[in-house]
This record gives C-alpha cells, structure tokens and sequence, in this order.
C-alpha cells in the first residue's frame, strides 16, 4: 500500500523531543513517504534529528494550528500529484505512539469498508472522528471535494474554532458530500461505564465545589476543574461529552490503542485515579518505552 503522511509538529521550545522521533519511526513501517511540517523555529542540529525518517521538512510560522499546517503540506506536495498514493494520512505530535504496531491497525482497517477514518470518533459537540490521526482512501482524496475542503481552512481567532470548523467540519463535510467514515476502536459506553461515570464525576463536582483535592491530582487538574466546572456539569448530565480519549485512555491501550494522547498524562484534566499506575499498564500491555514518556513529561509539566 503506497501511503504518504503529512505529519505536524510543534514544541514550545523549538526542539523536536525523543518520542517524536519514535512516533516517526513507527509511521514508517506503514508511510513511503513522511512530510514534516513543524510550526516553530527548528535549528539546523533539530532537522537533522528527523532527516532519517523524513521525505521533506516544512518550517512554517506557527499560525492556523495543525490544520493549515498540513494545508501547507498538502500545497507543498501539490494535490494533483496525490493521484500516485493509496492513502494520505495526516497526523501530529500530539501523542505518544506508537504503543502498538502500526501495521496491525492498518491491516485491521483495510477490512472495513470506508472512505475516511480515525482512531477514535467523539461525540462532543457533534460526532467526528479526533483529528490526531486520520486517513483518507484513494476515492475520497482524487475528488474535487479533498481540495475544496482543505482549500477552505482560514486562520482561526483561537482553538476552540478551529476544533468546530475543522476538526469536527471534516468529518462533517465529507460525509453530506457522500463519504463513509469509520474508526479503528469502538468508544461506544455502556451500562456499567456510565454509572462509574457518573458516579466518579459527581464526586469530583462536590470535591471541587469544595476546593477538597481528595489526590495527589496537579495544580493545572485543580485549575482546570475550577474554571470550567459549569462543564463538567453539563458532561455529568450528557455523557455524550465525554472525550473517550481521555477518560477511556487506559481500556483504549488494552484493547490494542496504539495512541495516548500527551494531555491525557500531563493534565488529567478528569482527575481520573487511574493515571497513578499509568506506568504498571503501559508496561503490561505495550512494549512502548515508557522513559520517552518520562522525560517528555518532565520538560512539559507546568
């Protein structure tokens, strides 16, 4: 399968660290062809980091967010000469992978019959597959409506835009043009799920109302909760806007998710008890290297 990815990076530090270069070596077991696309100043040592596992390097000013960075990619490499791939996949830096072999997710989804996917969809705000990961099939990206979307992307006033117009506009927009999606793990909660749910976040709503940390939870976890608790109030009441991602992290790697997303183990924005043994699971069930995530987090906590 002849695949291209367009892969964003982005470090406040204008360093491109350890895991990103792991996530690079993973994607090329399933991508010919790598363009990276960084939205920071990298130094000519920090390009040479990534020049094994790269076709191309774009430096790029750090506006419009990943979407009008893999705009930009997509320019560069030039539409018309995407009629060469099977698959063009678009992804970022966002998580640490992978934790599984890339191979298995792609063999494992050349069943499905689709146009687009991702790993995991949500259904915050409208169900749409996460934008971390996605991949569009031959038919999708030849079709007049591939460039029409990605030739609409302006720049945003901030992120929370972005997310409506784009990431959740995507999935959106290529399915009323007639386009099937599907995702690689299924997020859907049950019974059971919902009452832990439920349960976990109510006690989290009174601890807050109280200002009780009950954990060894960080002060960014605090300050998230105290600023939008009228939130998490809301997803109470509607576990529809429940990001799996983030609260199902640990049963997506067991179940063979080969993402977690870096916010999940920095922010804990849940304030879930499960990341105390984030290490023990990822060790259990992956053969990730676990000090990448390490030494990451360390350079990153806030």
């Amino acid at each position: 399968m002849n695949r291209i990815t367009f892969f964003c990076h982005w470090d406040k530090n204008n360093l491109i660290d350890d895991y990103v270069i792991e996530y690079l070596k993973g994607l090329n077991k399933v991508s010919k062809e790598i363009i990276f696309i960084s939205n920071c100043n990298l130094s000519g040592a920090e390009r040479k980091k990534v020049v094994d596992y790269t076709t191309d390097i774009i430096i790029r000013e750090n506006i419009g967010y990943d979407f009008m960075a893999w705009q930009e990619g997509l320019r560069y490499k030039g539409y018309e000469n995407l009629y060469e791939y099977d698959e063009v996949i678009i992804a970022n830096d966002s998580c640490y992978a992978p934790l599984h072999d890339l191979t298995n997710m792609f063999f494992k989804m050349e069943q499905r019959q689709c146009d687009f996917w991702g790993v995991t969809q949500s259904l915050q705000i409208k169900q749409h597959l996460q934008s971390y990961f996605l991949v569009f099939r031959k038919n999708l990206f030849i079709n007049k409506v591939f460039k029409e979307f990605w030739e609409s992307i302006v720049i945003g006033e901030n992120k929370i835009e972005i997310v409506q117009k784009y990431e959740v506009g995507l999935t959106s927009f290529f399915s009323r043009t007639g386009f099937v999606f599907s995702s690689f793990m299924n997020c859907k909660i049950n019974y059971i799920d919902k009452i832990k749910i439920k349960c976990h976040m109510l006690l989290m709503i009174i601890r807050n109302k109280g200002r009780i940390p009950k954990a060894n939870y960080s002060k960014k976890s605090m300050y998230y909760w105290n600023k939008y608790l009228p939130k998490k109030i809301l997803e109470f009441f509607n576990l529809n806007k429940i990001d799996p991602m983030r609260f199902f992290w640990d049963k997506l790697i067991i179940s063979g998710c080969p993402f977690i997303k870096i916010d999940v183990l920095r922010d804990n924005r849940y304030m879930l008890k499960s990341f105390d043994n984030w290490e023990t699971l990822i060790k259990e069930h992956t053969n990730y290297d676990i000090e990448l995530i390490k030494s990451h987090l360390k350079r990153n906590i806030h």
